[in-house]
């Protein structure tokens, strides 16, 4: 066999003589069969952004839910506060914090910070508003402030405490296994 016969005599054509190869496919060396590392990244890029969505899609079902419910059960904390103002907080401060860990708002730009939260609270001044309409619950302002300053106060904990985020983004070691197929 030639040099010039051999698939890298490409190189030695002048560039109006390539032609672009085909793209078929992912590009793999066996496409066929991928290896494990392949097939892992794979599985994520398909169930990865659905499952990060999940989280705060389901977390504002069960808000929307209790919010609906004419008498709310509440744990006895021991101190004097607003169980109900402390709920508030917490909870839409975790719905901020799930919502900021999607992946169009994870980069932990201002503008991205800003959404997280504002959605958040946005949803949290909807709940109140729908509260009126369910016998025995009444809008309270505080509620919607409580919401408001817990979704901005985890949203900037997120982004400025670096072990906290650490924290919460953990998986153990090795990761989850690909089933074979």
């Amino acid at each position: 066999m030639k040099y010039s016969d051999s698939k890298y005599s490409k190189r030695t054509r002048p560039n109006s003589q390539i032609k672009p190869e085909p793209s078929v496919g992912p590009k793999t060396p066996n496409s066929q069969n991928p290896t494990g590392s392949e097939r892992r990244l794979t599985n994520q890029s398909c169930y990865a952004p659905t499952r990060a969505y999940l989280w705060p899609g389901l977390l504002a079902l069960a808000i929307f839910a209790a919010s609906g419910a004419q008498q709310l059960a509440t744990p006895d904390l021991g101190f004097q506060f607003s169980k109900d103002k402390l709920g508030h907080f917490l909870v839409f401060g975790l719905l901020a914090t799930a919502i900021l860990r999607t992946p169009k708002l994870r980069d932990l730009r201002q503008r991205s910070l800003l959404m997280a939260a504002l959605i958040a609270s946005l949803y949290g001044g909807f709940d109140e508003v729908r509260q009126s309409f369910t016998p025995g619950r009444s809008v309270e302002l505080a509620d919607t402030l409580a919401d408001t300053l817990g979704a901005w106060v985890a949203v900037l904990v997120y982004a400025r405490w670096h072990s906290y985020r650490r924290l919460l983004e953990w998986r153990p070691r090795g990761g989850r296994k690909a089933t074979q197929t």
